[in-house]
Order: structure tokens, then sequence, then C-alpha cells
């Protein structure tokens, strides 16, 4: 196995426990990875401004994967590359959510724009320290604010699968719909993804994609996991990500990424795997 230079790391239900809090051992095994010139970012469908308080605790100081690919950033606020929808594919997306009567968000310049549900965001945007609006009609933002990195449809599961089947049947390959949750559809550019924005970084950085371990939860991090030299699920994985994975590790709460980071970077196991 070749030596890990980059870990790229799901935030929600991976890096973070069940209250959403980095635990002291993973901390603690992020800071002797970088301590040894590892690399360490996050890969999250969260938006930038969610992910600043982690990075400055944890000192991560390469840019960042956020809305599932469709943004990479640092902590200068330095944009180093953006892929979002198109406005008219946004547009269509949020008719469609507002057809179906579902709660939509759209996350345009890292500001969180609804129509409705609004205590929901206003609670979303309180905890995770991020800019939120209530606006009179979602579906005109696109055209008026500008293009979405992401749109955001929470609805429980069957209502969803209605909705998603709307979506494919409407805009077809204009958009990449992927979940982090089962009562989520997240949708961003058919061209963005964790995976393709990690290979971008990882060859800006000189770094191979066998060098690389990802580590994730949930089915947005699939093609985080296929593209890296190392994929390990978490132990509180959804079992499509955990049949992807080269290991599966302790769950969220029982500092599975530390475990991952010890077996795979910090105990020199050269043939781990």
């Amino acid at each position: 196995m070749a030596r890990i230079r980059l870990v790229a790391m799901d935030m929600d239900g991976t890096l973070l426990n069940s209250e959403k809090e980095v635990s002291p051992a993973t901390r603690q095994a992020i800071e002797e990875a970088k301590a040894r010139g590892v690399q360490v970012t996050f890969a999250t469908g969260r938006m930038f401004s969610a992910v600043v308080y982690y990075a400055r605790q944890l000192g991560i100081d390469i840019p960042m994967i956020n809305y599932n690919g469709a943004l990479i950033k640092d902590l200068n606020r330095k944009t180093w590359c953006s892929c979002p929808l198109d406005v008219d594919a946004a547009t269509k997306v949020l008719a469609v959510a507002a057809r179906h009567d579902v709660y939509a968000k759209a996350y345009v310049r890292d500001v969180l724009y609804c129509d409705r549900g609004w205590e929901k965001s206003k609670a979303f945007a309180r905890r995770f320290r991020v800019a939120a609006e209530l606006v009179d009609d979602v579906v005109r933002i696109p055209a008026k604010v500008g293009p979405p990195s992401m749109i955001v449809i929470i609805e429980e599961p069957k209502v969803l699968a209605r909705v998603e089947s709307s979506l494919r049947e409407e805009l077809g390959e204009a958009i990449g719909i992927t979940r982090s949750r089962a009562d989520s559809l997240e949708i961003i550019h058919p061209q963005a993804s964790k995976g393709r924005a990690l290979l971008w970084l990882a060859r800006q950085m000189g770094i191979a994609p066998e060098e690389i371990l990802a580590i994730g939860d949930s089915h947005n991090d699939l093609d985080l996991l296929k593209v890296a030299g190392v994929a390990v699920a978490m132990g509180n994985a959804e079992q499509v990500v955990k049949d992807r994975a080269d290991f599966i590790t302790a769950d969220c709460d029982r500092d599975g990424v530390a475990v991952a980071l010890r077996k795979y970077v910090l105990d020199d196991h050269l043939d781990a795997g």
C-alpha cells in the first residue's frame, strides 16, 4: 500500500459524533497525522460557513470540499474551484419542489434561501453559524440572486421518491442528485461530486489517488470512496457504503475516524487493508 499523503473526511456521521462534536481521540489522531506531514481536509455536503468552526478547531489549512463537491474553498476564503447549478436548471428544480409542495432551500453565495419552514431554517442557521434568509418565492432566487451551489429538498422518503422521479424526468442530465439522509435530496451540478473534487484537489497538490484515504458514511460519499486509494466506511454507514469500502471502522460515536487514522496512517502498517 502506498503511503497516505491526503485524508479526506465527510463530516456529519463521520468526523462528527451524534452531538456534532469532534471527539478528543479523533482530534488527537488528526493532529498526529498532520504532524507527520499528512494533509487533512473535509469533503462534505455542508455549506462553507458551516465548516469554518471545525476547520479552525482542527487547523485545516488546505482547501475544503463543500456542497458535495460544488465548491472548493480554504479558510482564507479563497475559492479554488466552483461548479454551481445552471440558473435555468436550478429554477426548474425549485419549481418542481413547489409543485410537490415540499420544503426546498437554495444555497447561493453561502446564504441559505427558503420560502417556508423558516423556524427550521432559522434554527439550522443559528446552530451552524450560517446566514439564512426568508424570501417570498424561492423559485425566483436563482435568477434574482445567482446560481445555487446546491439545492436541498427535505421531506419524508415516500414523497421524496415522487419528487426525485419528477426531477429525473424533467431535467435528466442537467442536474446531479445525491443524498446524505433518507429524508433529503441534494441537487448539484451534474459534473460536481465529492470524488471529482477530491481528484481535482489532489492533482493541485501533486498527490496520486493511491495516496488518498477517504472516510464516509452516506450515499453522497460513494464516489469519494471510489476514487481513493483506501476507502473507509464508518460503522454507522449505509450498507451500500460499507460494500464499497476496504475497511469498516468504528461508528462516529466510537472514534471511527481515529481508528482508521491509526490503522492506515499512524501505525505504519504498509500492508494494511
